[in-house]
């Protein structure tokens, strides 16, 4: 009789112990995150990436007309045709990028922090702002692993500035303000002095429906930067979804960054960056 009861009593602590388990693993996120990069937001709950529909034809890409500030790489200003594409409604954030690199595939970005913060892509409170001090390889990698790839420079252009006209901003031409967007509003004078959340500056999106796609921090795009790419082709023959030179020394960025004023943030400026540098106001976003 003793041994049954011992049997017995053996029996419901395993049963319990089974219930435990299965409750853990019910409640445990689907991909494995090590602690050290754990965000509660990265589960099976997270919010999947929205991306906006940018439909073929053509658009003026380079120096708007009505702009006086362009630099000489945004000249001339030509006609380009893209096919149609799909890219990012926001710039990856924190919690998307922890779960590529909780599951092996991608590295953890270069600092913990921001600049003025401590604590970063760890900190749980930030998962829903941008990613920062990632290479350009390894925002390769992550856009791979989401079977979509970087944006070429043409492509981001496109979707900052629209199907037609020349605006100088995603918003049109109204001047900046912090208002539209997270910037420098003047030596030392900032909107916020640092990253904000994706999407915070609903008044600044572009006519397609993409948010910050000027200020916040700067994009990483797939092309290799020229000072004179503009003009290897004739104004009125360029060849349709160009992607930039064969090769080069730094690649394109775009957009602009909180610690950037106004002129970083117009649709046709060209800023380049070392594919290694791991840059605390660069982040990115992906097509496909």
């Amino acid at each position: 009789m003793q041994r049954l009861i011992t049997l017995l009593l053996i029996l419901v602590l395993l049963g319990l112990a089974g219930i435990v388990v299965s409750e853990v693993s019910a409640a445990r996120p689907v991909s494995y995150i090590p602690a050290k990069v754990y965000l509660p937001m990265v589960s099976r709950w997270l919010p999947p990436v929205e991306m906006i529909a940018i439909p073929e034809g053509y658009f003026l890409m380079g120096c708007s007309p009505v702009d006086p500030t362009c630099h000489s790489n945004e000249y001339p200003l030509h006609e380009v045709f893209l096919s149609r594409y799909e890219i990012d409604r926001y710039e990856v954030t924190n919690q998307h990028y922890a779960e590529c690199v909780g599951i092996g595939v991608c590295t953890p970005p270069a600092a913990s922090g921001s600049v003025r913060r401590t604590s970063y892509f760890y900190d749980a409170e930030f998962a829903n702002y941008p990613v920062i001090a990632v290479t350009w390889y390894q925002t390769n990698t992550y856009c791979s692993w989401r079977e979509k790839r970087l944006p070429t420079e043409a492509e981001w252009e496109k979707a900052a500035r629209g199907p037609s006209g020349t605006p100088i901003f995603p918003w049109g031409n109204a001047a900046a303000t912090c208002s539209f967007m997270n910037y420098m509003k003047s030596a030392g004078v900032f909107c916020t002095g640092d990253t904000i959340p994706a999407g915070a500056y609903p008044d600044g999106a572009s006519p397609y429906g993409l948010s910050d796609m000027a200020g916040n921090v700067w994009e990483w795009t797939a092309d290799w930067y020229a000072v004179d790419y503009y003009n290897r082709y004739p104004v009125n023959s360029w060849p349709s979804n160009p992607t930039g030179p064969s090769s080069g020394l730094t690649k394109v960025i775009r957009g602009g960054a909180w610690d950037m004023g106004a002129d970083g943030a117009r649709n046709s400026r060209r800023q380049n960056g070392l594919p290694y540098d791991l840059d605390t106001a660069t982040g990115f976003r992906c097509v496909r």
